[in-house]
């Protein structure tokens, strides 16, 4: 991933590799090869693992020889790749240094030491490391040192681990003479002791199969926890332990415990080690052939699926698939555990909702401070005087009393109700006077969060939007944005002369034009607020008539109206949350697999509401930026870097230029 660039020096080199020595989270392994490093690339903004090895004079068995044959491989998604090379001088001497992609997942051996694999995840690592092994034989090249440490760890799109090998420090090419004979020389006793196989021990003639060993016995560690040669004692020194590591594998006797394994691994694992390098399996092909040919794959899927392992399932599925294409049942159970799985996801991921706040709930508990914005002076007014809070009475159930007053001020109120609503009904059929376009279509564009409100708005003030009339009348053809300009101040006015039924049933045609109208929201919450705490104007004589007590009404579209808003408030958040959780994997652990995962379902979330208006507009942005860094990596002739970057993009936007782009990858890998 990272871009051709030449170094003199090692001061130039570690000001784009930062590269803190010191820091012991940075260090990533170290042996008799060196070490290797965990470092920032300044210029990609990304992680990138340094392999640091002193140069001895001998160039055979150097690391920049290591690097040059790797190059010399054709790209492979199961071949790690090193990017760049460089010889320079150091305090000490010369030093080799390798620059490769950085794996969060580190290598097999770690991955061993925190988790216990699954048999699907199993099946990925053994069918990963078969098709490395696969494509380095077809190009002539015996690794000689297959173990989980050269075993890096990554992860496809929907999160399955890929096995890569890496380290090609004892691997050799093989010769066109060497490869006339079914065997060559190949062996000089080299390699892990436990990982040896029998003729690198005795420094015989090798074969291919010479790695295949080594895969059984990676095989027979992953699944029981053990190696099959080692030592028991504890105390035993190192040269012992190794003499008697040497001694069984000579001996190739496999533990009884190989015989509990399930198929196709027993069979696997028994094919590979074999002493005889004849009566081994020659080719990983005949082992691949063995994995995806498993008669028990569809009853392995059903069962995985009935125990709720849709993962498992799936891998399965996909095994059965890769052989025929046509096999129905698997391709229908696939699409189920699909949909089941991302359900789970979805139901693991899902955060409770907050309960939307009443409209009333920003202005506290100390009634609303309005700044009203006056049209005649162009000024802000000041807050009107605060009235005393007023708790309502319990109503009385027993309808034999006579009216009181706070009845027949019910009654007015309705009235008044009524008449607001004939004016605005009247007030739509005039010409309103047009106002300022450009302040209108601030307040349209403005987003409802209240979780984010601004802390002036909490307290209750309204923002200070100044409207001003244009001149022009005559004719004026009446828009959307001049229409809920005029009810917006009309309202404001109504507020300031405390006609606050007035000005809650103007706010109501603002909000029926545009919901989610911030000044809108803020003047109703802040009138029904008066009108709670207002007490009666009205003062009459009690009538002797007893009227029987109708109990209220709910606003049914009062209700309704509040729950799309707050619906819409909640909906926001989540694709706003997911988005952040996408951009956050990528910039803190460059784990596109669970970025690819949380931008699918801010897209799904986007999809379910498109009716709403979601501001979708990180999404475009976030495209565009992955984009971008596929295309730089792409041109650096980096196509798998790159198609990790084209399919994080393509999980924010399937688009065709992706499309074509990830194509044109696969055909260069």
């Amino acid at each position: 991933m990272t871009e051709t660039q030449t170094f003199t020096s090692l001061q130039e080199f570690r000001k784009r590799y930062l590269i803190r020595a010191s820091d012991p989270a940075m260090q990533l392994g170290s042996g008799s090869y060196g070490r290797v490093v965990k470092a920032e690339d300044t210029l990609e903004t990304d992680w990138v693992a340094i392999k640091i090895s002193e140069y001895k004079g001998i160039d055979e068995r150097s690391l920049l020889a290591e690097v040059k044959l790797a190059q010399r491989l054709p790209r492979h998604q199961n071949i790690a790749r090193y990017d760049s090379c460089y010889r320079l001088e150091t305090d000490t001497g010369i030093s080799d240094f390798a620059v490769m992609k950085y794996y969060a997942d580190g290598n097999l051996a770690d991955l061993l030491g925190k988790t216990r694999l699954t048999t699907a995840q199993v099946t990925e690592l053994a069918h990963g490391m078969l098709l490395g092994l696969q494509h380095l034989h077809r190009n002539n090249i015996v690794h000689r040192d297959l173990k989980p440490a050269n075993i890096l760890i990554s992860r496809d799109y929907q999160g399955r681990l890929v096995a890569k090998i890496a380290d090609f420090g004892l691997s050799r090419q093989v010769s066109a003479e060497d490869l006339s004979g079914s065997d060559f020389e190949l062996s000089d006793g080299r390699g892990t002791p436990s990982y040896k196989a029998p003729e690198q021990i005795a420094g015989q003639k090798a074969g291919f199969n010479l790695d295949l060993w080594a895969l059984g016995v990676i095989l027979y560690e992953i699944l029981t926890g053990e190696r099959p040669f080692q030592v028991s004692q504890r105390n035993t020194s190192e040269q012992s332990a190794r003499i008697e590591i040497e001694r069984q594998i000579m001996q190739a006797e496999i533990p009884a415990k190989v015989e509990t394994l399930a198929e196709p691994f027993r069979s696997i694992i028994k094919r590979c080690l074999v002493k005889d390098i004849h009566r081994r399996v020659r080719r990983a092909d005949e082992l691949l052939q063995l994995l995806d040919n498993d008669p028990n794959l569809l009853e392995k899927a059903q069962a995985a699926r009935g125990a709720d392992d849709f993962r498992t399932a799936i891998a399965y599925c996909q095994q059965l698939l890769e052989a025929n294409e046509d096999h129905t049942e698997a391709r229908k159970l696939l699409a189920e555990c699909r949909l089941l799985w991302e359900r789970e996801k979805a139901r693991d991921l899902q955060e409770p909702a907050t309960p939307p706040a009443e409209a009333t709930d920003v202005f506290g508990q100390t009634g609303p401070t309005l700044q009203i914005f006056d049209d005649k002076t162009e000024m802000f007014l000041p807050p009107p005087p605060a009235r005393p809070s007023v708790s309502p009475a319990a109503p009385s159930p027993a309808p034999e009393k006579p009216l009181n007053v706070k009845m027949l001020a019910a009654g007015v109120a309705g009235l008044l109700a009524l008449g607001g609503l004939a004016y605005v009904v009247f007030a739509k059929k005039q010409s309103l006077p047009p106002v300022n376009q450009a302040a209108a279509a601030a307040i349209d564009s403005q987003q409802v969060r209240q979780e984010t409100w601004p802390a002036t708005q909490q307290a209750g003030i309204l923002p200070e939007t100044k409207l001003t009339a244009s001149g022009n009348e005559k004719n004026a053809e009446i828009s959307k944005e001049e229409v809920i300009s005029s009810y917006l101040k009309r309202s404001q006015k109504a507020f300031v002369q405390k006609n606050y039924q007035q000005a809650l049933l103007l706010t109501e045609e603002v909000l029926f034009h545009d919901p989610r109208n911030r000044q809108a929201l803020t003047l109703r919450a802040a009138a029904q607020k008066q009108l709670q705490q207002t007490p009666p104007a009205v003062t009459l004589p009690v009538a002797t008539e007893t009227v029987a007590a109708t109990p209220p009404q709910p606003d049914v579209e009062e209700e309704a109206r509040k729950k799309r808003l707050a619906e819409l408030q909640e909906n926001q958040r989540k694709f706003d949350d997911y988005m952040a959780e996408g951009n956050a994997a990528i910039s803190r652990q460059n784990n596109k697999a669970a970025a690819v995962a949380a931008f699918g379902r801010a897209v799904k979330l986007a999809g379910d509401h498109a009716d709403e208006g979601l501001n979708t507009v990180a999404r475009d942005q976030a495209y565009a930026t992955y984009m971008a860094k596929g295309d730089r990596i792409f041109n650096n002739e980096e196509y798998e870097g790159a198609r990790g970057w084209y399919m994080v993009a393509q999980s924010l936007r399937d688009t065709p230029d992706v499309r074509a782009k990830i194509k044109k990858c696969n055909n260069n890998l």
